[in-house]
């Protein structure tokens, strides 16, 4: 007897052996990921970061992404063999991956063993890892390695653009503390673009961390950190309404332990100020500049507050030892005139020289760079202008170096290493970052940035928080609703 077809039935024998498969391939899927080594995990996590870098934040369309590797080095002394085996895997990955073209790493290696035999990838100046791109035909360089941190062991890479010849990433893998090549675990991962809790109370290089508890319920004018003394550290805040002390507890939470509320509050349309705090000793004075009144103001420390003390001729821009850089406001009320720029020895204003630095530029920040007391021509100092260009005049207005980039208000200076960095903003609205700058080689270069965040970052201050020799670099970041979040950003060093 013939059966005829019922296509009803063939139809669900079809869907049943259709999830079958499903099933089988997920089951398949799960199985191979659990035989999975963790250098293999570790790699995937690689892979999968990098390739979101370059479409999400560099919106890569080339049909090529241009890159060489230096082989991953190890700072521990218990993942030498995981660094080689995860530098091939790398390799063999980012060769079948579409959106890459890399180069064979033994050529990668004689190329810059030639180039530059007695050095690191970390010591080259920007012109010299422009010329390593020109050598190596590539437009990227990643580089990087396992360390430590107390108990904690990370890998940590470096994303070098070989065309400008600097640092766009530095992306932080957390590694369990043990020897990858054991398994003994699966393998942790942590990128700090995207880590909250598990990255708070360390100090990771490239991380940016906010700060919880206590803010000035005011927008926030300028701030400044400083020693409380007994391990204790303190940030000052003026405000439209406020002048008031937070001390920093050891979770990242601020207390508030201070405040003085002004008379009369002022708008913030139009307003500008500047916080300059320092400490000789025990002493601790705090001079507080702001563009509403025609000078500013001396306060001093005394056991729990702030005690006002004396007027100051002029607004304060930036100290630097015991000599001031002094200013007007300027022609666009909330920047400092240049035509009216000065540098002082002393905050007294009886019996202390003062030194013409006028400035062709006005200018929204800006700080002492060099000061020589017996020949004060030899003087340096970097502003940012009202257009956001960072610029370093000598005296007489000369100007010695230009950024070629644009940058936003916030601008301080720092040193590590002896070479000196300036801290600047990305000038975005909401999705600004911090900058890191080194002026070395007699030019003024970006280093490092960091990830955006979502607000604008007002100002940023340095500071050595912890006293390891490092500074922090420390920002206010606006989200619009006339509040403001701290933070604290520990910047990617290159040198």
């Amino acid at each position: 007897m013939k059966r005829s077809f019922n296509p009803a039935t063939g139809n669900y024998v079809f869907s049943v052996i259709r999830k079958m498969l499903v099933l089988i391939l997920v089951l398949f899927s799960h199985f191979a990921y659990a035989m999975k080594s963790p250098q293999d995990i570790l790699v995937d996590s690689i892979e999968s970061d990098l390739q979101s870098f370059f479409k999400e934040r560099l919106k890569y369309q080339e049909e090529k992404i241009s890159i060489a590797l230096l082989p991953l080095e190890d700072a521990t002394g218990v993942y030498d063999k995981d660094s080689q085996i995860i530098t091939q895997l790398l390799v063999g990955r980012f060769t079948l991956n579409p959106i890459f073209s890399i180069m064979q790493l033994s050529s990668v290696e004689k190329t810059f063993a030639e180039l530059y035999p007695a050095k690191k990838v970390d010591g080259l100046s920007q012109s010299e890892l422009i010329a390593l791109g020109a050598s190596l035909h590539k437009q990227y360089l990643i580089s990087g390695g396992f360390f430590r941190s107390d108990s904690v062991a990370y890998l940590q890479l470096f994303l070098r653009d070989l065309s400008n010849g600097i640092l766009i990433y530095a992306p932080m893998f957390r590694v369990p503390a043990h020897e990858l090549g054991e398994g003994k675990t699966e393998t942790e991962v942590v990128n700090p673009e995207t880590a909250k809790e598990t990255m708070r109370h360390e100090k990771v290089e490239g991380s940016v961390v906010l700060f919880e508890g206590d803010m000035p319920g005011y927008p926030v004018v300028d701030f400044a950190l400083f020693d409380l003394g007994k391990g204790q550290k303190a940030v000052a805040f003026i405000t439209t309404e406020s002048f008031a002390v937070h001390r920093i507890d050891p979770d990242n939470r601020l207390t508030r332990i201070w405040t003085s509320e002004y008379k009369t509050p002022f708008p913030l349309r139009g307003l500008a100020g500047h916080l300059d705090i320092r400490q000789n000793g025990d002493a601790i004075n705090a001079v507080v500049s702001i563009n509403k009144f025609k000078h500013s103001f001396l306060y001093k420390w005394e056991g729990e507050e702030f005690k006002i003390e004396t007027n100051i001729d002029g607004f304060v821009v930036n100290r630097r030892d015991d000599h001031w850089l002094v200013s007007r406001y300027g022609n666009g009320v909330i920047s400092y005139s240049g035509k009216n720029t000065f540098i002082r020895d002393g905050m007294s204003d009886e019996g202390k020289e003062q030194y013409p630095f006028q400035l062709p530029v006005d200018y929204y920040a800006g700080c002492i760079l060099f000061y020589d007391t017996v020949n004060p021509d030899l003087t340096k100092v970097g502003v940012v202008d009202e257009g956001g260009v960072i610029h370093i005049y000598g005296a007489k207005g000369q100007e010695k170096v230009k950024a070629t980039g644009v940058y936003g208000s916030g601008f301080d200076c720092l040193e590590s290493q002896e070479v000196l960095y300036f801290a600047a903003t990305a000038d975005a609205a909401d999705t600004d970052s911090v900058i890191l700058l080194s002026y070395h080689d007699g030019g003024i270069n970006e280093v490092w940035r960091s990830r955006a965040m979502r607000g604008a970052v007002y100002d940023v201050k340095s500071f050595d928080l912890d006293e390891d020799g490092v500074s922090e670099i420390f920002g206010v970041l606006e989200q619009g609703d006339g509040g403001g979040k701290f933070f604290v950003v520990h910047p990617v060093f290159p040198y």
